[in-house]
């Protein structure tokens, strides 16, 4: 069950931080742990960012460079036709000739998620910051397009795709509670446990929502 003429996928997130975990995962459960899991973006022990695909075995790209420097970051990865990317600021830092993933269905976990591949973190918590996390399903954007969005600070005008665009709005102060989605689409995350990473400045765990296929 593998998409290789897929369309494709984007997801991307401002990051923040000085340690290793998931920034953005997609999981066959919503809460608790999964027996499927892939499309893995996030910071390895060393600090590099990660692309997780399962192709039938474990498939991860890395960045060169390490970005756990605890200053602000934006990241962006995808795998579709044009292959499997990655981009730091926005800037494609590697690529691969890869175009399959597993076309599974099943919630994206932000901060959070269920992964035993060899290549995993040790740590799999997000321990840092995080805003305006998207998601462009079917959609594997291009190489201007993802320079736009990260130069553009968030004032960018590339909605076509766009699923999922969690941002940071008030406080959260019970669990669960809710971050809105500003896609359109009304994918709202939901938060469990406090005081694990922030999403912009505020401190919450990870969020997830049920993505389409």
């Amino acid at each position: 069950n593998f998409a290789a003429s897929s369309p494709g996928v984007t997801q991307m997130a401002w990051f923040k931080t000085s340690y290793a975990g998931i920034i953005l995962a997609r999981n066959n459960n919503a809460t608790g742990d999964s027996t499927s899991y892939d499309r893995h973006m996030g910071m390895s022990n060393g600090g590099n960012l990660c692309y997780g695909l399962w192709i039938g075995s474990e498939y991860v790209l890395s960045s060169p460079g390490s970005y756990n420097d605890g200053k602000w970051h934006h990241g962006a990865v995808s795998v579709g036709p044009s292959g499997t990317k990655i981009y730091v600021d926005g800037i494609l830092v590697n690529s691969s000739g890869n175009t399959v993933f597993e076309n599974g269905g099943g919630y994206y976990k932000s901060g959070w998620g269920t992964c035993n591949w060899s290549a995993a973190p040790t740590y799999l918590k997000f321990r840092g910051s995080l805003e305006d996390i998207r998601v462009y399903q079917n959609t594997q954007l291009t190489d201007e397009q993802v320079k736009h969005i990260a130069l553009s600070a968030g004032q960018d005008d590339i909605t076509n795709g766009l699923a999922i665009r969690w941002m940071t709005t008030g406080a959260f102060n019970t669990t669960p509670s809710t971050i809105l989605d500003f896609s359109g689409n009304g994918n709202n995350g939901t938060v469990y446990n406090t005081a694990v990473m922030k999403f912009g400045e505020q401190r919450v765990s990870y969020k997830k929502r049920k993505r389409y296929s």
